[in-house]
C-alpha cells in the first residue's frame, strides 16, 4: 500500500513527495530511504555512485521546498495522515 501512494504521489498529485515531473530514479530512491537505508547502501542497491546518489537527494529535497530528509519524510507522512481519513 505505502509503495502505492509514494508511486501516486511521484506522479504529480497536488502534495505529493515530487511535486515537478519525477525522475525515474527518484521513486526506488525514496523507497530505500523510507526503509532506512544509507547513501552507501543506496548507491549500492541501485547501481550508482555515492554521488549520484546525493544528487537525487539534492533534487527531491530541492523539488519539495524540504531542508534535509527527515522533513521531506515528515511531509509524506503528513499527506499519508490526509490520504487516509
Amino acid at each position: 500500500m505505502r509503495a502505492v501512494c509514494i508511486e501516486r504521489c511521484m506522479h504529480g498529485s497536488e502534495g505529493g513527495v515530487v511535486q515537478s515531473r519525477p525522475d525515474s530514479m527518484l521513486l526506488p530512491y525514496f523507497m530505500l530511504i523510507m526503509e532506512g537505508l544509507n547513501i552507501k547502501k543506496i548507491s549500492e542497491r541501485l547501481g550508482m555512485s555515492i554521488s549520484g546518489v546525493k544528487r537525487h537527494r539534492e533534487k527531491m529535497l530541492l523539488q519539495n521546498g524540504c531542508t534535509d530528509m527527515l522533513e521531506l519524510i515528515a511531509k509524506y507522512h503528513g499527506m499519508q495522515g490526509g490520504e487516509e481519513g
